[in-house]
């Protein structure tokens, strides 16, 4: 069976109260829905508080409504539910693979995950489920490993054996004659490929094997077990990360032990919830995107000789609370160049047409402006929105021509954003009234 799909804000509802999928959300099971509604209570009683749902009313019965979350969860069933964004008004399966390279992409900006690695050539392959993409990068990081080498390490082994090999260990060699006086107990070390970096490996080969519907990925899985049929998999995969060596010889582990971080740590649940559990990799899309965008437009601005700060901190919105400042201010990206600067900040909303700009974020932007920019004399902000087509915002002026929000958006598809082109113009320009609108400009890999 397929994945079931739902997009942002979409709803999940038990099989009793809708007996098909509808198309703003899907229908799964009601062992399922309960273990969906777990996950959901335990999140919310983390201090993070970051649950990939909401628990509300939807015709006549409870139902879960999905957040600014997407990713992959595994069902008690068997069955995949897949969480996508929702770039495109309609649910079919073009904007489902559509979204699906969409977030891949964001996905490789993360800077603690093996996205990186992610070639550009794979997310033409996104019309796969995102748990069989993963799947498939993580055994071809593997392949490659077994064609560089399985590395082995010296084990200490304590046995009986017919010759003498190692330390004679005297004590339990004279328990053995008793019974066996052609024998000797000893203690030796043998070179064997049993060590930690392959007993994880192994043990996300298994996963794999055991997740995995696709028939390239099953086949592969098979193949690669093979070169570890000496080595037994991890039983307690926290202790053997710990115990993973960081060494020049180990260096071709590094892609495929991050794999295994990956699935280990995000797809096998943990014993103690129970029965009816649900793993999984999920990831917020607020963040994936202000990391993509300042990735992207940092690269581009570099080009053209802008230094950008991500995160950029030290200035408060109260200059004094009790004696010291309060409300930490911190914009998404700031610029500078030659005296000049200007900041940016990314928000994950759609926006269509001016009365989707919020007022609260025209606020925090005046908040921004009036805070980092105020040596400046004129005085230029970015307030940038994910799209997938190209949108066009009139300048809002803050103070007349000396204080100047920009209203972008962002194409996911295309990597293409007008802030760059601004940055060429700030310059030569004293004032912004001479440009209303933005100019969509390729940003660079």
């Amino acid at each position: 069976m397929g994945p079931l799909f739902v997009r942002e804000y979409g709803y999940v509802t038990p099989a009793r109260h809708l007996p098909a999928q509808r198309r703003d959300g899907a229908t799964v099971t009601c062992g399922d829905f309960a273990a969906l509604k777990r996950l959901t209570l335990s999140r919310e009683s983390m201090p993070s508080g970051a649950a990939p749902f909401r628990l509300c009313a939807r015709d006549g019965g409870e139902a879960l409504q999905a957040l600014d979350h997407a990713g992959v969860i595994l069902l008690p069933s068997g069955r995949n539910l897949e969480i996508l964004p929702k770039l495109f008004p309609v649910d079919d399966p073009p904007s489902r693979e559509r979204s699906r390279a969409v977030l891949l992409n964001m996905l490789r900006a993360l800077p603690d995950f093996p996205f990186r690695s992610l070639p550009d050539t794979s997310l033409a392959h996104a019309d796969l489920p995102l748990l069989e993409i993963f799947i498939s990068r993580f055994l071809g990081e593997t392949g490659a490993l077994i064609r560089k080498g399985i590395c082995s390490d010296y084990l200490a082994t304590e046995g009986e054996e017919p010759f003498l090999r190692g330390r004679l260990l005297l004590r339990e060699h004279l328990r053995l004659r008793a019974m066996r006086r052609d024998h000797f107990f000893v203690r030796h070390d043998e070179f064997l490929p049993d060590r930690p970096e392959n007993r994880l490996v192994k043990r996300a080969l298994l996963l794999a094997l055991r997740l995995s519907e696709s028939a390239p990925n099953l086949r592969t899985a098979r193949t690669l077990l093979n070169a570890f049929h000496a080595v037994p998999p991890s039983r307690q995969p926290r202790e053997d990360f710990l115990s993973c060596r960081k060494d020049r010889n180990l260096a071709h582990y590094a892609p495929a032990l991050a794999w295994c971080r990956l699935l280990l740590n995000g797809l096998t649940p943990s014993p103690q919830s129970g029965d009816t559990r649900c793993a999984s990799l999920l990831f917020s899309l607020p963040y994936l995107f202000e990391r993509h965008v300042a990735q992207r437009l940092a690269k581009e601005a570099a080009r053209r000789g802008w230094r950008m700060k991500a995160q950029a901190s030290g200035r408060f919105l109260v200059e004094e609370c009790m004696g010291a400042p309060a409300v930490h201010l911190r914009p998404d990206m700031l610029f500078s160049h030659a005296g000049n600067v200007c900041l940016a900040d990314t928000k994950w909303k759609v926006a269509e047409k001016n009365g989707d700009i919020s007022q609260a974020d025209i606020y925090q932007m005046f908040a921004y402006t009036e805070t980092w920019l105020r040596e400046q004399s004129v005085k230029h902000s970015f307030l940038i929105y994910p799209s997938v087509k190209a949108q066009e915002f009139p300048a809002l002026h803050f103070r007349r021509d000396s204080s100047v929000l920009h209203v972008l958006t962002y194409d996911l598809e295309h990597d293409e954003c007008g802030l760059t082109e601004w940055l060429a113009r700030i310059d030569s320009v004293p004032t912004a009234g001479k440009h209303e609108n933005a100019v969509l400009l390729p940003v660079g890999t």
